[in-house]
């Protein structure tokens, strides 16, 4: 596992140092263009290789992809605004294995901006909410494992200023065993030393 995250920031690190150099046929010629068919609309490939890629777009941002080599599913997009790839700037998202949306919004100068999503493996809502440059605003949900609406936030320039927990947690919505195994899906609550006694 190692080798291959070392693959993949090697490879990461050839691509910035060529566009550096403006060189994108000389890049071309020493890697494939693997996924070439998934550009985006418009988009130039300037560079790939075993799973990765960096397009250009017509807008003149550069979309870096992060793909499973063997599937070819795109696991990570992130859009920069600088060929060096130090700028985040607009859409971003993570999937998993199947293609499902883990993580997704847009930065602005390097900050999270907008609307985010975040869901759980399934699928499935995880939390939702917005961010004005970097700074959690506005109403923010929480979803359990369940699907449930668990938690909501009202957040101002980074600062929390109420929270309503609404329905169990995942924490709280699973109980297990030694071995793992689920015993019940519903919060357990434990009273103990009720009236006089130790604390």
């Amino acid at each position: 596992m190692k080798k291959k995250t070392m693959l993949s920031w090697v490879g990461i690190f050839a691509i910035i140092s060529v566009l550096s150099t403006n060189s994108y046929s000389q890049y071309d010629k020493i890697n494939p263009k693997k996924f070439k068919d998934q550009l985006e609309e418009g988009s130039k490939l300037i560079g790939s290789d075993e799973d990765l890629t960096l397009e250009r777009t017509v807008d003149k941002t550069f979309i870096f992809k992060y793909y499973n080599p063997t599937t070819k599913q795109l696991l990570e997009r992130v859009t920069y605004f600088d060929r060096a790839l130090t700028i985040k700037e607009g859409p971003a998202a993570k999937y998993n294995n199947e293609g499902l949306v883990i993580l997704q919004g847009n930065y602005k100068e390097n900050y999270r901006h907008g609307p985010w999503i975040e869901n759980y493996n399934t699928g499935a809502p995880k939390s939702r909410g917005s961010y004005d440059s970097g700074d959690k605003t506005g109403k923010w949900e929480y979803f359990n494992f369940n699907g449930e609406l668990s938690k909501e936030e009202v957040w101002e320039n980074g600062e929390l200023l109420s929270e309503k927990q609404l329905a169990p947690t995942d924490e709280e919505s699973f109980v297990y065993d030694m071995s793992d195994t689920l015993l019940t899906t519903k919060p357990l609550f434990i009273k103990c030393n009720e009236g006089k006694g130790e604390k």
